[in-house]
């Protein structure tokens, strides 16, 4: 919603819209250029990995999370609005037929509370 209001608030184009506002961002390069070095931390100094460790070796933070891509965060969204609404407006956030959004992105309602809450657990801990 804050991401909306910044933009003016628009009634179509793209959610994420790069420096010139007629393209979109491309995501692969977002996440090789800032989301996979945020989360390549030193434990020791807790700088990027690129930074300059002179007086150590650089040894990654396994505290983080790894980078899985964009593919299990859309998997997540589409359960999620799945589990909040329906499958055909998880379909249509996905850009999908009902069909392959129920065959692809919705798990079965038993064993999600568990998973849900595991991963709400553990990705509001990222976000906050």
């Amino acid at each position: 919603m804050d991401l909306w209001k910044a933009q003016g608030s628009p009634i179509s184009g793209y959610i994420l819209a790069g420096p010139r506002k007629s393209q979109p961002v491309i995501l692969d390069n977002m996440a090789k250029r800032s989301i996979v070095p945020a989360l390549n931390r030193c434990t020791i100094c807790k700088q990027l990995e690129s930074a300059d460790h002179r007086d150590h070796v650089y040894e990654r933070d396994e505290t983080l999370p790894h980078w899985h891509g964009w593919y299990s965060l859309r998997r997540f969204v589409g359960t999620e609005v799945r589990m909040k609404a329906d499958s055909e407006t998880s379909a249509k956030a996905l850009g999908n037929s009902k069909a392959v959004a129920d065959r692809h992105y919705i798990k079965p309602k038993t064993v999600l509370p568990d998973v849900r809450k595991a991963v709400n657990d553990a990705v509001s801990g990222l976000i906050s």
